[in-house]
């Protein structure tokens, strides 16, 4: 019972052994990270479509806020210094 955010692998890409391979290697190293800027992955998992297709995701923290890339597309490039913040946190 807690808000998460979903990562979702593409549905073409999951069509991919390999590729699910990968985003399953991606949550699995960031479960294992712990610091302040790196949210924890709660749970992993695949599932199939009635289509014959899958869907991998894995769970996390919902973080309320502005996202990087929506943050770029508002302002276009960021100062160094601040990129410098960003990457420091």
């Amino acid at each position: 019972h807690r808000t998460v955010a979903l990562k979702l692998l593409h549905p073409g890409l999951a069509a991919s052994a390999a590729a699910r391979a990968r985003f399953r290697r991606e949550a699995r190293l960031q479960a294992q990270l712990a610091h302040p800027g790196i949210v924890a992955v709660h749970a992993l998992g695949e599932e199939r479509l009635a289509d014959g297709g899958a869907v991998a995701w894995f769970a996390m923290p919902y973080v309320r806020g502005e996202s990087l890339g929506a943050r770029l597309r508002r302002e276009g490039a960021l100062p160094a210094g601040e990129v410098r913040r960003i990457v420091a946190a």
